[in-house]
């Protein structure tokens, strides 16, 4: 009974040894998706611009108004000069300087002790006015244009002002005016290019 229990044991030991083993699976290959592009498109790339255009004109107007609400308020002169500007120039009355910069630029000419100012580009004379504040009584503004509408309102608002006889208007081309001040015993202290240079200028200036 034993010896046919051990025969069974072995036979069934034998059978299981040789049992074929089943053969491994082969694995798909991974499916290889195509590389992204790292160039975003022409329409991302204008969305993406328009939205940091957006954003800084938002950080410049904040800063803008926060700086306004800081520094000496606008002369009712100058304001009325302003919206004049705007009345009448429409859209090119951005080449105004503003209230923001009209202060600046005052305190500049005050801060440098400058007698004498050139300014390229009188436009309607904003600028001009705000440079012949911050100068002391001795002090000049030697404006020019050749806009004679331009040259018309600037007056008006010179003549207006306390400061206006601070300024001589020169209804010229800065070419013109600038040879005459190199010929000048007075040094310039302080110049401005308040314009479009290539219609301000028509030849080289050394």
């Amino acid at each position: 009974m034993h010896a046919l229990l051990l025969l069974l044991v072995l036979t069934l030991t034998v059978i299981a040894q040789k049992k074929p083993t089943a053969a491994p699976s082969k694995k798909a290959p991974p499916t290889t998706l195509p590389p992204k592009s790292s160039t975003p498109s022409a329409g991302a790339l204008a969305v993406s611009d328009a939205a940091d255009a957006s954003a800084l004109d938002a950080q410049g107007a904040a800063l803008s108004t926060y700086c306004e609400r800081h520094s000496a308020p606008e002369p009712p002169l100058l304001r009325a000069l302003r919206d004049e500007t705007t009345a009448v120039y429409k859209e090119a009355a951005r080449m105004v300087s503003g209230p923001l910069q009209g202060r600046i630029l005052t305190l500049l000419a005050a801060t440098s002790q400058a007698r004498r100012v050139l300014e390229l580009g009188t436009f309607t004379g904003y600028a001009t006015l705000c440079f012949a504040e911050g100068l002391g009584p001795e002090g000049t503004v030697h404006t020019c244009d050749i806009d004679p509408m331009a040259c018309d309102i600037a007056q008006r608002y010179f003549d207006q002002s306390p400061h206006g006889r601070k300024i001589t208007v020169h209804r010229a081309r800065a070419s013109e005016v600038l040879a005459a001040a190199r010929k000048g015993s007075d040094k310039v202290r302080m110049a401005m290019i308040n314009g479009c240079l290539s219609c301000l200028v028509t030849t080289r200036v050394s």
